[in-house]
């Protein structure tokens, strides 16, 4: 067959209407390909780079979808028929993330683009801006999933549930005064509106992430400001400037072109936001993804600590999110790219996702997923990752022997009796000089944190995982993972079988 697919197979389910199927097109001289959904054309053809290998970017608009692909040039015995499955996703816990457009409180809503833009009477009203978030959330949906799938730790395609509406909010402050406002003080100021104003189905905890950007950022050409810009996310609230949402693509079917658009930033027109590198595809890259790291922050995801970054420079949680559009496309700038130098999760950040109240599915977890699924993803990173966190267990932790818990109310450290609590969970620091971790559910994921950041992480997938974990004395523990500053305070944190998240501090 002209056209081999390694992302997806016939019968594959989707909890995101969003997909990229990645394969290899050997049609002689094909340089592009199109794709069809349900019949119709989807969008403009994509690129093939020189070893024959293709993104092509579908949207599922029904359960059951009919995919084909066709190289373009190419005859009818060069198509390629997959069928594909939409299902909304069926998160455990029934959180949800919400879509929001601000607006001023004296404005309409229109968001400022270059003016070569203006005289072409592109669209830049409020109606198309809300157009352009709605386009947004669908590639973050889809991104955190593939990103989660190719660490191999759930059974399933698994992402957060994204409420279907975008919530358009005027604020409660005009124009003038927003942008005299620090990228803090509009943080501060639309997570107390926002949780005042929209509903949430469970008040006593945050059921609800909203995810927010702001139409009214301004870049000011003659003192060469930008106002009302921030990327700022954590709690219940991402907070974005709108300063790039000119260049955000409108509908799906505009999604490669966005992320493959060469054309360079207007200079002193526009907020270029695009990490240095002046191109469309890279503003979009950039302010897309850091969307995406600052929903990350909203999952309890830390940055990574360079003892680890050196192992996991492309994670999203460091500045991996500069290169979001990646996962899209091929080449950049018509140079193409191998699939290691992709945007991933660092493995402390995916099963933090994979056992988290807004992402785990209802679906149980095995002992580790379907091999097959193992095949969509850099086999090489897979092992390190999972190698990495086996010596980390073994480094970091003295022993999480169930059997060393009596009667599953007391353990015994150091030569003293810790009598566990009743409470779910609970960390144990003041009596011994080490970090003791106990939830009766079973823990997932301990993460060990300097400042704020994630230096080294211990995971446990199987089906019955330990209540109860005794760590290395502190200062061998900060020596064996490598931490030299005796300043940064060393805190744990954990998730439970529960998705219950609780950290803990060494003395």
């Amino acid at each position: 067959m002209a056209i081999q697919l390694d992302s997806v197979k016939d019968g594959d389910e989707f909890p995101h209407r969003l997909v990229v199927i990645h394969g290899t097109c050997t049609t002689k001289d094909a340089k592009k390909l199109q794709a069809f959904v349900n019949g119709a054309k989807f969008g403009e053809p994509v690129h093939i780079v020189e070893d024959g290998r293709f993104k092509a970017t579908v949207e599922l608009t029904k359960h059951e979808n009919s995919i084909e692909l066709k190289p373009v040039g190419g005859d009818d015995n060069d198509v390629c028929k997959v069928k594909l499955e939409y299902k909304r996703p069926q998160n455990k816990y029934g959180k949800k993330v919400r879509l929001v457009y601000l607006v001023a409180g004296d404005h309409d809503g229109s968001f400022q683009q270059p003016k070569s833009y203006d005289e072409k009477n592109v669209d830049n009203s409020c109606e198309s801006g809300v157009k352009r978030v709605e386009t947004m959330g669908k590639i973050i949906q889809f991104a955190l999933a593939e990103m989660l799938l190719r660490e191999n730790i759930l059974p399933v395609r698994a992402t957060f549930d994204l409420m279907d509406d975008v919530v358009v909010y005027k604020a409660k402050k005009n124009m003038d005064q927003l942008h005299a406002m620090s990228g803090n003080e509009l943080f501060d100021f639309f997570n107390k509106q926002l949780d005042k104003d929209l509903e949430y189905t469970d008040k006593s905890g945050y059921d609800i992430i909203n995810i927010a950007v702001m139409s009214f950022t301004r870049f000011d050409s003659k003192d060469k400001k930008v106002k009302a810009h921030t990327a700022l996310g954590g709690g219940n609230l991402g907070l974005f400037g709108g300063g790039s949402l000119y260049a955000w693509p409108e509908k799906t079917d505009e999604i490669p072109k966005a992320f493959y658009h060469i054309e360079g930033v207007p200079e002193n027109e526009v907020f270029d936001d695009s990490h240095g590198r002046g191109k469309r595809w890279a503003l979009n890259s950039t302010t897309i993804g850091a969307v995406l790291h600052e929903l990350g922050h909203c999952l309890s995801l830390p940055h990574i600590r360079d003892i680890e970054a050196n192992q996991t420079k492309m994670s999203i949680m460091i500045r991996g999110f500069d290169y979001l559009s990646r996962l899209f496309v091929c080449a950049e700038s018509g140079k193409a790219f191998d699939r290691d130098d992709e945007p991933r999760w660092d493995r402390n950040a995916a099963v933090r996702l994979a056992f988290h109240p807004f992402i785990r599915p209802k679906s149980t977890f095995p002992k580790f997923s379907d091999p097959s699924l193992a095949d969509r993803m850099s086999k090489v990173h897979l092992k390190e990752a999972t190698d990495r966190a086996a010596a980390n267990a073994k480094r970091q932790v003295e022993w999480y022997d169930e059997e060393k818990v009596e009667g599953g109310k007391k353990i015994n450290v150091d030569g003293k009796t810790i009598n566990l609590k009743d409470s779910p969970c609970t960390f144990y620091a003041d009596e011994v000089d080490r970090m003791v971790v106990y939830s009766a559910a079973g823990i997932r994921h301990a993460g060990i944190y300097f400042g704020g950041e994630a230096a080294a992480h211990i995971e446990f997938l199987d089906d019955d995982p330990p209540k109860c974990i005794v760590y290395k004395k502190t200062d061998e523990l900060r020596e064996l993972i490598g931490e030299k500053s005796k300043d940064d305070k060393m805190t744990v944190y954990a998730m439970d079988n529960d998705a219950v998240m609780f950290k803990g501090s060494a003395k």
